[in-house]
């Protein structure tokens, strides 16, 4: 049987986001990003929201699931 991540994460939600900011913010939320694949610089994350708070306050959201 297969699982899809969203299953497994509870409440976490799907993102992209530049992969220097996925990065650096699993040094502080270590349980609260998971950086599914990245590419060309860029990456899949799955956030918790303590980690979406946190880049709430700190980037700018660009369109619909993109983090900048």
């Amino acid at each position: 049987m297969m699982h899809s991540f969203a299953q497994e994460a509870n409440n976490m939600f799907f993102a992209t986001m530049q992969t220097k900011d996925a990065q650096g913010l699993k040094i502080k939320h270590l349980e609260g990003i998971r950086i599914i694949n990245s590419a060309n610089g860029y990456s899949v994350v799955m956030l918790s929201p303590n980690a979406a708070e946190e880049l709430h306050h700190k980037i700018l959201v660009h369109g619909p699931e993109f983090i900048y």
